[in-house]
């Protein structure tokens, strides 16, 4: 990566000589300093960061850094750890509650004040479109009965595909790319409709 700094106008009002215990409570991995200060400021004996050194209308190279950085679990939390496979992504995904923690310039996840309640295995977070005859089939098994009717496309809207339900009460639900839309007059079938929903998605 490259950078060029134009002005360099920020007073942090820092001494000098609070530069080096700073630098080492904050255990940064690169540090850009300015060139005019090379010669009052020595980090000769420094190895756990880069420094660079720069001078305004100049363009400098900056070191990669680490695209990802380690998280260090607590025991607890990590027995709590169940993982979900995403189809569409190929991917194994999971979800802790805990409070992040950043020391010595490490991530630490520990387990917070509040017990984990039994709600906590539940997803709370989907993605994806249902698809409608497995959520047909998923309405069947609940005892709801449905048709899907043609998809339909609106000048202002992506491609919508809408699902009748007759029985035990009448219902619409209509699934879009952006999102799912339940209608129905009778709130418990509205309820069951959504658990039914949620079954066919992907969710953690």
């Amino acid at each position: 990566m490259s950078m060029k700094v134009l002005q360099c106008s920020f007073l942090s009002g820092i001494k000098l000589q609070k530069v080096k215990p700073l630098l080492k409570i904050l255990q940064p991995k690169s540090v850009l300093f300015p060139e005019e200060l090379r010669n009052r400021v020595s980090f000769t004996n420094i190895n756990s960061f880069s420094v660079s050194h720069y001078s305004e209308n100049e363009t400098l190279r900056i070191p990669s850094l680490k695209e990802s950085s380690e998280l260090v679990i607590a025991t607890d939390l990590a027995s709590q750890l169940h993982w979900s496979n995403l189809k569409q992504r190929n991917l194994n995904i999971t979800r802790l509650k805990g409070d992040l923690l950043i020391d010595q310039g490490k991530h630490w996840l520990l387990s917070g004040n509040e017990q984990a309640s039994s709600s906590q295995n539940k997803p709370i977070l989907h993605w994806g479109s249902p698809d409608p005859e497995n959520l047909l089939a998923a309405l069947s098994k609940m005892g709801i009965n449905g048709h899907v009717e043609q998809s339909m496309t609106d000048a202002e809207s992506d491609e919508a595909c809408i699902v009748h339900v007759q029985d035990p009460n009448k219902a619409l639900i209509e699934v879009r790319a952006t999102g799912t839309i339940i209608s129905a007059a009778d709130e418990d079938l509205a309820s069951r409709i959504f658990e039914a929903i949620v079954n066919v998605l992907e969710g953690i």
